[in-house]
């Protein structure tokens, strides 16, 4: 793993491919600027300062989460990672959240000073990469349900 810029904010592993997306951050109801998202797929790749804030823990892809309100056997994340976006001063983290229902989502982090604030929320449907989560902002919609939602 290498880190850049900050290290408490953009690390990345050197095993999997980075795929750049722009995004304009008045998606997220921001000041109008675009912001270059590198693409990663595994929790390793996500600043500690994200992965913090979910307090029950998020799994891999593919690995097991808690998908239903059934505890049985092991303690499991209630969250599993699909895909996420690292930049210098953001974090956008798509993924699944377990309990009496299944659910898709993705959060909006801000970084600073070793801390990442929630900024925006939004249940959705499951997508596969970056571009299509970005794709899916610019046709209007997703809105942020921070407070209105569980994330």
């Amino acid at each position: 793993m290498y880190c850049l810029l900050n290290s408490a904010f953009a690390c990345r592993s050197t095993h999997e491919p980075q795929q750049q997306v722009p995004f304009q951050l008045e998606q997220f109801g921001l000041a109008s600027q675009v912001v270059t998202f590198n693409e990663v797929r595994r929790i390793d790749a996500l600043p500690a300062a994200v992965l913090a804030q979910f307090s029950e823990g998020l799994a891999d892809p593919g690995h097991d989460f808690q998908q239903t309100d059934a505890i049985r056997g092991r303690h499991l994340p209630w969250r599993r990672l699909i895909v996420a976006g690292v930049s210098g001063r953001y974090c956008i983290v798509h993924y699944e959240r377990g309990g009496i229902g299944l659910s898709s989502l993705v959060a909006l982090f801000e970084l600073s000073d070793s801390k990442a604030n929630v900024r925006w929320v939004s249940n959705t449907n499951r997508m596969s990469n970056l571009q299509e989560l970005k794709t899916t902002l610019e046709s209007s919609k997703l809105q942020n349900q921070l407070g209105q939602t569980a994330w």
